[in-house]
């Protein structure tokens, strides 16, 4: 296995530490932006907002919605 395909809860949590743990250990990544979320705390949706625009598409892998992927894999 060498792609991970990823989606979940806390976004700015657990989410981003299994991409960051992932990338160091030489996984790669599809990012299911659309299937990702955190609470409804601004300070944690602004942070998750940035991280699905710049931080993950730039440094850990391809961040698509879940219905690009979809129709990637049928």
């Amino acid at each position: 296995m060498k792609r991970v395909v990823v989606a979940g809860v806390f976004g700015d949590g657990c989410v981003h530490a299994t991409i960051q743990g992932g990338f160091s250990a030489g996984f790669s990544f599809i990012i299911l932006k659309d299937l990702i979320e955190t609470t409804d705390l601004r300070v944690r949706q602004e942070l998750q907002g940035l991280l699905k625009q710049y931080t993950w598409p730039v440094m850990f892998g391809k961040t698509i919605d879940s219905k690009d992927f979809f129709g990637l894999v049928e």
